[in-house]
């Protein structure tokens, strides 16, 4: 999220860039592409897993406690 509004900030005014070459728009733009692909596929395969898992399985999970620990540790 972060990485995203820099890089919106420096689109809107190149001065934002506080002349460092590492963190210009065409290096802020694909780690941000890149941090927002693995995070969105990251929770879609959790959730995917927490919620076809007890279906086809037809039982609940182990302990609800570690599946608790497991999303907010992921998060």
């Amino acid at each position: 999220m972060t990485a995203g509004l820099y890089a919106a900030l420096e689109l809107a005014n190149w001065k934002f860039n506080l002349g460092i070459k590492y963190i210009n728009f065409g290096r802020l733009r694909p780690f941000h592409t890149n941090a927002v692909i693995f995070a969105f596929g990251g929770n879609a395969i959790f959730c995917g897993v927490y919620y076809s898992l007890q279906r086809l399985l037809k039982t609940r999970l182990f302990s609800d406690t570690l599946s608790w620990i497991h999303f907010w540790g992921w998060q």
